[in-house]
């Protein structure tokens, strides 16, 4: 996202005889940036801060986290700001660590900061967005749903379906541990009593059968009378293999700003530091020498 390479030479020209500690004073500074643009003190860093501004509802810690640097050191004079998108973290120190399940977590960050097609996340065998109906669901802070919510619905049309493979059958039980039930007298008697499963994986049968209405459906106002339901309603959509995204954060463009802005004051306060440890530094050589000669 950023790389800062500095002219050290135009800095050394500028300071005259203690150009000895330039090469600090570079790196203390650049360090210094790419920290608050990246993280800051308490998650403040520019970048967070501006994608949690301008994401509805702000964005998740893990998303904010994606923001992360490479330090740079006095002979190596290059730091960096970098968009982690696979849920790993790169060290400052430049060592990075794999996130857990090796899929690209965090590739909803690229399309965030360049726009772009937002696709499944890789490494988990998912081909289709899973798209939840936001008057349906229920969302978190942040405004996305859980995997525990979806993986439970979703079990629990699993659970029915298993029981009847291919069929979409009435059932009696619990909704964790549905069962078959056969009338044994009555008007219903040899028939199945009870109710369809309250949610139903695929398309509905009196629904074109496109991208639009496949996914996780749920049956409302079941009873003995009507086992399936008065109506029917999305609760997931499933069916797109990809959609389109603006841009919503100008990432470079910030990180370039703040550190245009900020570096001639940053410059003067490193050099200040790097000049107070020469001094302490001479100050104990200089009195270790006197020790060795006494």
């Amino acid at each position: 996202m950023l790389d800062l390479q500095l002219d050290m030479k135009g800095a050394m020209d500028r300071v005259g005889a203690a150009k000895d500690q330039v090469p600090l004073a570079m790196s203390h500074t650049m360090n210094r940036l790419v920290y608050e643009i990246a993280v800051g003190d308490n998650g403040s860093g520019v970048l967070r801060k501006e994608t949690d501004r301008k994401l509805d509802k702000g964005a998740e810690r893990f998303t904010l986290s994606g923001f992360q640097y490479r330090r740079s050191t006095k002979k190596d004079l290059i730091a960096e700001v970098v968009a982690e998108y696979s849920g790993g973290r790169l060290a400052p120190n430049g060592l990075y660590k794999k996130g857990g399940s090796g899929a690209n977590k965090r590739e909803y960050l690229r399309t965030i900061l360049n726009g772009g097609k937002v696709l499944p996340p890789q490494g988990i065998g998912r081909e289709k967005l899973l798209e939840p109906i936001t008057s349906v669901v229920r969302l978190n802070k942040h405004g996305n749903f859980t995997k525990k919510a979806f993986t439970n619905l979703r079990g629990q049309a699993a659970r029915a379906g298993a029981l009847r493979p291919g069929g979409d059958p009435i059932l009696a039980g619990t909704k964790n541990k549905p069962k078959l039930k056969i009338a044994k007298r009555g008007k219903k008697k040899g028939q199945p009593v009870g109710k369809a499963a309250k949610y139903f994986w695929g398309h509905p049968k009196n629904k074109e059968k496109s991208d639009e209405n496949y996914g996780l459906w749920e049956r409302m106002g079941r009873s003995q009378k009507y086992p399936y339901g008065r109506k029917i309603r999305k609760v997931f959509q499933a069916g797109r293999e990809s959609r389109e995204q603006k841009r919503m954060v100008q990432g470079r463009e910030i990180s370039n700003r703040h550190f245009m802005r900020n570096y001639s004051k940053q410059f003067l306060k490193s050099f200040a530091m790097a000049m107070r440890t020469s001094h302490r530094r001479s100050r104990v050589i200089d009195s270790f020498n006197e020790r060795r000669k006494t």
